[in-house]
C-alpha cells in the first residue's frame, strides 16, 4: 500500500514568513467565525460598489475561516473561506478566479498584513479564499503549487526557490493576475518592540496594494 507523504506546509516556506516584499503591483518599489460547516464555494458574484465584480466558475469545498487568531482584526471580520491547498491548486488546473491568501496566524507579518486585507474585503465585498499554511499537506500537491505560482517564489542567497507568507494571490481563469509577499518597504519588526504596527501611510500602502490585485482579477 502506498504511503501517503504529507507535510506541515510552514515547514516548506523556508522561514514561514518573511519581512521581504515581492509584488506585481506598480505602487510599491518591490515587485469570527467558527463555523466549520462544510460549504462550498460556487459561481461567486462579488459587486462592489466601484462596479468590481469577480466570479468563480468553479466549486470549492470551503469552510468560514477562524479568524480570531488574527489579534488586530478591526470591527466585522469578511468573508474568508479556509481551503485546503489541494483546493487551491484547483484553482489552477481547472481555470477557477479568485483572490487566494496564503498564510497562517502565529506569523507575525500576516498577523500585520491580515487586517488590511479584511478590511480591502469588506470595502469591496469579496470573498478571499485562506489556505492555512500551518495545516498538513500531501508533498505532492505543494510541488505541483510551486510550479503554477513560480512568480510568487522568492530565490534565497544560494539560488534555491522558497514560498513565503504572507502571499496574496490574485487568480483569474486559472493565470496569476497579480500578487504580494509580506508587507511594505522599510518595516521592521525589532526584538524589543514585537508589536510595533505599521504606520497609517503604510497600511494605506497595503491596502492599495490589495485592492489592485482585486481590480486585475475583477471580471
Amino acid at each position: 500500500m502506498k504511503k501517503v507523504l504529507s507535510v506541515c506546509l510552514a515547514s516548506l516556506l523556508l522561514v514561514g514568513c518573511t519581512n521581504k516584499q515581492t509584488s506585481t503591483t506598480t505602487n510599491t518599489n518591490t515587485s469570527t467565525n467558527n463555523n466549520t460547516s462544510s460549504t462550498q464555494t460556487e459561481d461567486t458574484n462579488t459587486t462592489t460598489k466601484s462596479g468590481i465584480t469577480i466570479t468563480n466558475p468553479i466549486t470549492l469545498n470551503s469552510t468560514q475561516a477562524d479568524m480570531s487568531g488574527y489579534q488586530w482584526i478591526r470591527g466585522d471580520v469578511a468573508n474568508f473561506q479556509e481551503i485546503t491547498l489541494g483546493e487551491s491548486l484547483r484553482m489552477f488546473e481547472e481555470g477557477g478566479t479568485g483572490i487566494l491568501y496564503y498564510g497562517y496566524d502565529t506569523c507575525q507579518w500576516c498577523n500585520r498584513a491580515v487586517p488590511e486585507l479584511n478590511e480591502v474585503a469588506k470595502e469591496l465585498n469579496l470573498t478571499i479564499y485562506y489556505v492555512d499554511a500551518s495545516q498538513r499537506v500531501e508533498r505532492d500537491e505543494y510541488a505541483k503549487l510551486l510550479e503554477y505560482i513560480d512568480p510568487v517564489l522568492e530565490v534565497d542567497s544560494k539560488g534555491e526557490k522558497g514560498f513565503y507568507v504572507p502571499a496574496i494571490i490574485g487568480v483569474k481563469d486559472g493565470k496569476i493576475t497579480d500578487f504580494h509577499v509580506s508587507l511594505v518597504d522599510n518595516f521592521e519588526i525589532p526584538q524589543n518592540d514585537p508589536d510595533k504596527q505599521l504606520s497609517d501611510d503604510q497600511k494605506q500602502q497595503l491596502r492599495d496594494i490589495y485592492t489592485q490585485i482585486a481590480e486585475k482579477t475583477a471580471d
